[in-house]
């Protein structure tokens, strides 16, 4: 086995995320062609030809649909299954030349920044993991405007204690979506958490049911940040040899975990704690909810440190890791042995 560069390094996770980030766009660009010769009928000589101007005028971040585009292509080429979308083409022409702003927020089902059907298709998307709503509503206005001022507040503060962790941010999640349970999903109970996925790439879901703080958002940005950069960290091999259907109960979860999705908590709170420890010991800004937010950040830094304990032990005991894995690992572990304590 070849070694893997020390991931508990911040400089040097950041150049790999970069270098892979990059690389995955190029990776894009060759699937779309491969899929366009795989499939002339489909002519999709002139989405190639725009995806690779794109790439080469370095513009901003590709459009999430985009990634979803190639799924859905090659889901159809390649098994048969599924129709690609009405318009599909021109649909996926306008994502590709769409600029994408960094921190740009809306709602879910706004027709304004994406058209229904790639909506559903987004929807269908999440629902493959089997625990996903169905049932999915654009937040109140309140607690949307409550939103769209906390989140600024909330990247701006991760920008003031990791400014690297900001680039990587605007980098790998560009978009925040805000969305709600809709009337049949609350009627059954049926909820959510945020969500981010491999095949929407540069997009976070956010349950905005309720109001929250700059904290408990910031918690929440940088934990779907993190799942993003693993995705792109493990883009081109698995993180173990660890089978789906094998299962192990975390405390992050209530459900037993496969072994990938356990891997993905633990590097998400190795994550998520640093930034908390630096904002308990020197960023929550002065103001009458000061001692309600140094609070909230306490009680998130014990859970991230609970949540990372248990899903360490189970991945040492069980885990199969591949040299990836074992780096991912062990830099989680690194920094959630290092912190500043709570």
């Amino acid at each position: 086995m070849t070694s893997h560069p020390n991931l508990a390094d911040d400089a040097v996770l950041t150049a790999c995320v970069e270098h892979n980030a990059r690389k995955g766009e190029h990776d894009l660009l060759d699937s779309f062609q491969q899929l366009s010769n795989a499939a002339p009928q489909l002519n999709l000589g002139p989405l190639v030809l725009a995806l690779r101007q794109r790439l080469q005028a370095a513009h901003s971040p590709l459009s999430p649909w985009v990634y979803l585009g190639y799924y859905l292509l090659g889901r159809q080429i390649l098994t048969g299954q599924g129709d690609l979308l009405p318009r599909f083409h021109d649909l996926l022409l306008a994502e590709i030349e769409r600029p994408q702003p960094v921190g740009q927020i809306v709602e879910f089902w706004n027709p304004a920044r994406a058209d229904p059907a790639l909506w559903q298709a987004a929807l269908d998307l999440f629902q493959e993991g089997g625990d996903f709503s169905g049932g999915m509503e654009p937040p109140s206005a309140e607690v949307g405007d409550q939103y769209r001022t906390v989140i600024p507040e909330a990247r701006g503060l991760i920008r003031t204690l990791d400014p690297p962790l900001a680039d990587l941010m605007d980098r790998l999640q560009p978009l925040l979506v805000l969305c709600a349970p809709g009337s049949n999903a609350r009627f059954s109970g049926e909820g959510f958490g945020n969500a981010t996925c491999f095949f929407f790439r540069g997009a976070s879901l956010f349950n905005a049911s309720r109001p929250t703080n700059p904290i408990q958002m910031t918690e929440r940005l940088v934990h779907e940040y993190a799942h993003a950069e693993l995705f792109v960290l493990a883009q081109d091999g698995p993180l173990c040899l660890n089978g789906d259907d094998e299962r192990h109960s975390v405390r992050i979860r209530p459900d037993p975990r496969p072994m990938n999705g356990i891997l993905h908590a633990l590097h998400v709170v190795s994550r998520v704690c640093p930034v908390l420890q630096r904002a308990l010991s020197r960023g929550i800004p002065p103001s009458d909810a000061f001692e309600e937010l140094t609070a909230s950040c306490r009680l998130l830094i014990a859970q991230q440190q609970e949540y990372g304990a248990s899903s360490l032990a189970v991945i040492r005991s069980h885990a199969q890791l591949t040299t990836l894995g074992e780096a991912v690992v062990e830099a989680a572990a690194a920094r959630l042995a290092s912190g500043v304590p709570a």
